[in-house]
């Protein structure tokens, strides 16, 4: 996946527009993998940033879209940290974890995990949520939210709330008081 825009031959790659404005150009190869469809002959939007894409390419790439990781997620998830977890089945886990998922306070896991949800990828999702469960687990509030890429508030604004219910129309009602 590359985030600039070389000369591209329609006949081995495709070019997606990602919502941060990076287009990325992937080779058919791999987009075929992909869970939403990537055109030939025009470029495709994709509803979430560059990062989300290369996570999704990378999985796409080593699993396909209805993929599952070879790592046996445990549930409740016991682990504190990601890499305890995929020592002994999952090399690629590990470094798809470091390169992608874990990177900065840029959001990265949930922007995965919503995608992940969104296109019904769910070896992706759980993996994505096992590794949200060790970045989070024993952390402080402002590291969580930082790994959340979350103002530090305790409260949700109206802005916040309003974007949200926009994008996710369950919001709303999964979040309103339950009246008697």
């Amino acid at each position: 996946v590359y985030k600039r825009q070389p000369p591209v031959n329609n006949q081995t790659h495709v070019v997606i527009l990602c919502s941060d404005e990076v287009l990325a150009v992937v080779p058919q190869n791999v987009s075929s993998k992909f869970p939403f469809p990537c055109s030939t002959t025009e470029t495709t939007n994709f509803p979430f940033n560059f990062a989300t894409l290369t996570a999704i390419y990378y999985w796409c790439e080593q699993y396909t879209a209805k993929g599952v990781s070879v790592v046996t997620i445990p549930s409740p998830n016991p682990f504190t940290a990601f890499e305890p977890m995929v020592k002994d089945k999952g090399p690629w886990e590990k470094e798809f974890f470091e390169k992608g998922l874990s990177k900065g306070t840029d959001g990265t896991i949930l922007y995965v995990i919503n995608a992940a949800e969104k296109y019904a990828m769910d070896g992706l999702f759980d993996l994505s949520i096992a590794a949200l469960s060790c970045v989070t687990r024993g952390s402080s509030e402002s590291e969580i939210l930082g790994a959340l890429h979350c103002e530090n508030h305790s409260q949700i604004t109206d802005e916040e709330r309003a974007a949200v219910t926009k994008n996710y129309s369950w919001f709303k009602d999964a979040t309103a008081t339950k009246k008697k």
